[in-house]
């Protein structure tokens, strides 16, 4: 029974594993994915990589069950998530992406949002993990300074590390990045991205992202080109291959030295 798989739940160390799964919507028989097999491993960061409408947020819907395979099946650990009661496994998942939600309440409701009242120290913590405390505490009233609906008066990277913060705050087994740190610089990247390192030994992180450079952090990376899965290896080896993923990496690099000469 789906209440006998949740128990066992509580024991679940985080593994995500794609078996030979495909889909298509049901109203259209053109793939949006085909035959993915990918693993995403606890104490790694996996990243999903590819250029935009390439199905990197299919993946991330299946995995959420906000739609189901049309072929193959999809793991949890051992467990078909399928089978998987969807509050216990939506319980196990942060998501971070680049739309970030931010209600009219102070920093501590914003941050402690989805998590069951934490204590300060864990909230500095994720707060100074997520490269947002020193900004916090600049604010009139530190932690407990209003923020309005939207965060309209903060900057695109100011939110981003906030939802970072809440996510780390909720400590959950698996952690997924959408595109999470696109508006912040190659440098405080990097750095929250050591910060992430200490989280990592009881955590599955899955990064989706479009930036080369921010693959750097991942062990594995699976770069999707015509809804499949084209390459997938670290950094280095992928680059040695001089494939898809070596093209991509180029390509972005001679855009950002156009972008430094204008």
């Amino acid at each position: 029974s789906p209440a006998a798989i949740a128990e066992a739940l509580d024991q679940i160390d985080g593994e995500i594993r794609f078996d030979n799964v495909s889909f298509h919507y049901s109203d259209s028989n053109e793939l949006i994915l085909r035959n993915i097999n990918l693993t995403a491993r606890p104490g790694q960061i996996t990243a999903i990589f590819g250029a935009s409408g390439v199905g990197k947020s299919t993946i991330l819907d299946l995995i959420l069950r906000f739609i189901h395979p049309t072929e193959g099946k999809i793991f949890i650990d051992k467990y078909d998530l399928n089978e998987v009661s969807l509050m216990t496994l939506r319980a196990y998942i942060s998501i971070v992406s680049q739309d970030v939600i931010i209600f009219s309440a102070t920093v501590r409701e914003n941050l402690s949002y989805g998590c069951v009242s934490p204590t300060d120290e864990k909230l500095v913590q994720a707060a100074k993990d997520a490269e947002i405390h020193d900004f916090i505490m600049s604010l009139p009233k530190g932690y407990d300074t209003r923020i309005g609906e939207g965060g309209q008066n903060l900057s695109g990277g100011q939110l981003q590390r906030l939802s970072i913060a809440r996510a780390l705050l909720r400590d959950v087994r698996i952690l997924v990045l959408d595109e999470a740190t696109s508006a912040l610089d190659v440098i405080a990247e990097a750095r929250i991205f050591e910060n992430l390192k200490k989280y990592l030994k009881d955590k599955t992180i899955i990064m989706i992202s479009h930036r080369p450079s921010t693959l750097k952090h991942a062990q594995q990376i699976y770069v999707l080109a015509d809804n499949r899965i084209a390459e997938a290896g670290s950094f280095d080896e992928l680059l040695a291959k001089q494939g898809d993923f070596y093209r991509f990496y180029q390509a972005a690099l001679a855009k950002k030295e156009e972008a430094g000469k204008q």
